[in-house]
């Protein structure tokens, strides 16, 4: 059917819709990029946090299995769990006042390191410290 021949079209429209349709399906296109691009970014940040709450996992672990000792003695201890490296350092605290009676609890200061194996690091790694009251291995005599 001609333009001339639809009494329903004017002079000048006849290619008019066709050229919205082509800008509705370019809006969309550009929308569509942005909101992909979008979801792609949450993604990442998803992983990373996800990263990140495995270490900090770790590190509570490793501090309440250092907690659950008997006796806690000082020193350096590094091990890899599921891809984390880890290390901890244990530190008698020293304190005011006479010395501790042999066999009695002591306060040490435990801090816990975890990192993720080289080369895939994401995010900040968490490093704990507290204080544990525990005993210190008997003296040599």
């Amino acid at each position: 059917m001609t333009p001339a021949a639809d009494p329903h079209v004017e002079d000048g429209e006849a290619g008019f819709v066709l050229v919205e349709a082509l800008v509705a399906f370019a809006i969309l296109a550009l929308v569509s990029i942005a909101m992909l691009r979008a979801f792609a970014g949450t993604m990442d940040v998803v992983e990373v946090v996800d990263a990140h709450f495995r270490r900090l996992a770790l590190a509570q672990d490793l501090v309440e299995s250092v907690r659950a000792r008997a006796i806690v003695a000082p020193g350096r201890e590094q091990g890899v769990s599921d891809g984390i490296a880890w290390h901890i350092e244990i530190a008698e605290v020293r304190r005011a006042g006479p010395p501790a009676e042999p066999g009695s609890p002591r306060p040490f200061r435990l801090s816990v390191f975890v990192v993720e194996a080289p080369g895939t690091s994401k995010g900040r790694r968490p490093d704990l410290s507290t204080l544990v009251l525990a005993r210190a291995p008997a003296p040599d005599a």
